[in-house]
């Protein structure tokens, strides 16, 4: 992948095996790292029965205690792990969701969350 075309300079999308699409490191990152700092697009409650018709349904997260929120840069394409190696944090006040190494990561690793929700669908680990 050319690099002028990077969001990150630290993370790329690639290809995640049967995952499809993933993030990856494109160089080592540091524990406790902030490896993104995502805008998101606040959905209201009310609006959710709608968009969980759409395309976008696998992708949002809940936001606060009564909104979700359309993660964007790459955060709404980090995959799923039992063991994931980012933690993420919404900051409700900014509107950003933070993603954060919790452990170090190798260049060309792939970069997870835990979702924390009920899944909807067969991990693959």
């Amino acid at each position: 992948m050319n690099r002028k075309h990077l969001l990150y300079k630290n993370i790329c999308i690639k290809s995640a095996a049967e995952k499809g699409r993933g993030v990856f490191a494109a160089n080592p990152i540091r524990k406790g790292a902030i490896v993104e700092a995502a805008p998101v697009i606040v959905i209201p409650d009310e609006d959710i029965d709608w968009i969980d018709k759409t395309a976008i349904a696998d992708y949002y997260f809940k936001w606060g205690e009564s909104h979700f929120a359309l993660v964007l840069g790459y955060g709404s394409l980090y995959n799923f792990s039992e063991t994931p190696n980012l933690s993420f944090e919404a900051d409700l006040k900014n509107q950003v969701m933070i993603f954060r190494a919790i452990r170090s990561i190798h260049k060309d690793q792939e970069l997870t969350i835990h979702y924390q929700c009920d899944l909807w669908f067969d991990p693959v680990d």
